[in-house]
């Protein structure tokens, strides 16, 4: 694993694409969903996210970024997953 240091870190970019892509596309996700029978509930998808974010940072754990890249946990994840 190759580790990087918070300075040289992006923003949390993997997050915030998925917040992006789960908020615009809610509906069709849920449609789709919906037709496979798959049980979904956003908010709680987001809740359920929101306390792993937690969970890492409390234990200044690292975050997977890419292939074999686990970076620490930038704090701009509050801002997309909300305080």
């Amino acid at each position: 694993m190759r580790f990087v240091l918070p300075a040289t870190s992006p923003k949390v970019q993997g997050l915030d694409a998925r917040v992006k892509r789960n908020t615009e596309h809610e509906k069709a996700l849920a449609a789709q969903f919906d037709r496979k029978q798959i049980i979904h509930d956003l908010p709680t998808s987001f809740k359920v996210e929101k306390w792993a974010y937690v969970q890492i940072e409390s234990s200044g754990g690292l975050t997977w970024q890419r292939g074999d890249e686990l970076i620490c946990l930038d704090p701009v994840w509050r801002q997309l997953l909300g305080n």
